[in-house]
């Protein structure tokens, strides 16, 4: 999966909290969103909140949800370059 693939979403007491979704900016390749409003931040910058919430007896849960929009992009790019491949595979 890549992480143009994702949503993160974060969660105190069953309520979203904070999500971060992909862009195609290279300097911030993440948007933070949070009461309404959209932040731009770094992957150090994230995994920093991320990965705190992943221990036992955190207050957060993360949770990491399909991007159907890119998915289905990415997926049938995927597809026109390996069906040719795939067919290949299966004669054999």
């Amino acid at each position: 999966m890549k992480n143009s693939e994702c949503i993160i979403e974060q969660y105190r007491a069953g309520k979203l909290v904070r999500s971060f979704t992909p862009t195609l900016d290279q300097n911030y390749p993440w948007s933070m969103n949070v009461n309404g409003k959209s932040y731009r931040r770094t992957h150090g910058w994230v995994l920093s909140k991320i990965l705190p919430t992943l221990v036992e007896g955190s207050q957060f849960t993360t949770k990491v949800v399909l991007n159907k929009s890119r998915v289905g992009a990415s997926n049938s790019r995927s597809a026109r370059r390996a069906s040719p491949r795939a067919r290949k595979s299966e004669k054999h």
